[in-house]
């Protein structure tokens, strides 16, 4: 039940959200411990504009930008904890059925690969390789990598998830080459010069 619900039907209604319903801009304390919890139910995706906008959808009288801000500047300090997921992303729960809370935040969705990251799959790829080459494909596009390399990548470099290490191979490491890029980022070191990450599909 919203605040102007609460107010027809003659319910208890703060301050705060008496004041906030003369004011088409202003978030009730309901609207806020909505936003909170939709927040918790997707800790990797708390800093990507969709989720915010699904958050708008379901409240209907804000928008998912203002939704966004209204998190970032007042509300991210009230996060003390999220709720587990696994590594897709999805809810895990306990033998009852509850949701699991915790107070570790895991990796966003939107957490940048640098060109150190890039060179650091690309050069596991390659040892990946080395170790079993009897089923190693010539075209590397081919090659299939085991779940367990994108578990062993996240663990072993936690600022990325399982799924956004596999994504980036994918999508980026793959098509632009992984010795292609080990090749560039050693010659970029060799040169006194920065090595960027990959942006695009083409390769240099």
């Amino acid at each position: 039940m919203n605040a102007a619900s609460a107010v027809k039907e003659g319910n208890f209604v703060s301050k705060a959200d008496r004041i906030n319903l003369h004011n088409k801009n202003g978030f009730t304390r309901q609207e806020d411990d909505m936003i909170l919890e939709e927040v918790r139910k997707n800790p990797h995706r708390r800093s990507t504009h969709k989720l915010f906008h699904e958050i708008a959808e379901k409240i209907g009288r804000h928008t998912g930008n203002s939704i966004r801000y209204r998190f970032r500047t007042h509300l991210q300090n009230e996060l003390k904890y999220v709720y587990k997921t696994d590594d897709e992303g999805n809810l895990i729960t306990d033998s009852v059925g509850k949701y699991i809370p915790t107070e570790a935040m895991p990796s966003t969705m939107k957490n940048k690969f640098t060109a150190r990251d890039d060179y650091t799959l690309a050069k596991a790829v390659m040892d990946n390789i080395a170790d079993r080459p009897e089923s190693t494909p010539d075209d590397a596009r081919d090659l299939v990598l085991p779940g367990k390399f994108f578990e062993q990548m996240a663990k072993d470099h936690p600022n990325h998830t399982r799924a956004a290490w596999r994504d980036r191979y994918r999508k980026f490491v793959v098509p632009y080459g992984v010795d292609k890029y080990l090749s560039y980022y050693e010659d970029e070191l060799s040169a006194n010069r920065v090595p960027e990450e990959i942006k695009n599909f083409t390769g240099r």
